[in-house]
């Protein structure tokens, strides 16, 4: 049985047609499976945006002078006592506010030996694997070395996460 066709035109119209339609379609799956890839992924974590947020509530701090008396807020909070603990509550709550809702985040300060000592930051209950949490370590100079103490600046740690 052999097939004539008569119309060679409108037999690669019609091929035409078909490859057009294939192509549409294909491309709103190809969409469609990203956008689906996306919103499987995990909502809880995302390193960029946990580094970016505590680096800029960090910086923000550390540029901001709300007392207008020449020193950054952060500074501000650090240059009381030798153990740089007193003003700690007030740079906990300033980083609260400045962090969404949803991230949580630890404080804490690093001795000369790299120990890490917490001094505040979200409430027990609210903490993350190991795996979720991203760490910004932020060092504070300048006032000829007294912000911890004579001779040692301040070595902020700072560690985010999403809630869940």
């Amino acid at each position: 049985m052999v097939i004539r066709i008569n119309n060679r035109k409108g037999y690669l119209r019609l091929i035409e047609v078909s490859l057009a339609a294939a192509l549409v379609f294909g491309f709103l799956i190809f969409i469609q499976q990203a956008q689906s890839s996306l919103t499987k992924g995990s909502q809880s974590y995302d390193q960029v945006v946990l580094k970016t947020l505590g680096e800029d509530a960090i910086r923000s701090l550390d540029l901001r002078d709300s007392d207008k008396n020449f020193r950054s807020d952060l500074r501000d909070n650090l240059r009381f006592g030798v153990s740089c603990i007193n003003n700690w509550p007030k740079l906990e709550q300033d980083i609260f506010t400045m962090l969404p809702q949803n991230v949580g985040f630890s404080l804490f300060l690093v001795d000369a030996n790299g120990n890490s000592i917490y001094q505040g930051g979200t409430q027990t209950g609210a903490q993350p694997t190991q795996r979720e949490i991203v760490t910004i370590n932020y060092i504070v100079v300048g006032d000829y070395g007294t912000y911890c103490n004579v001779w040692t600046p301040c070595n902020l740690k700072l560690a985010l996460w999403f809630k869940s």
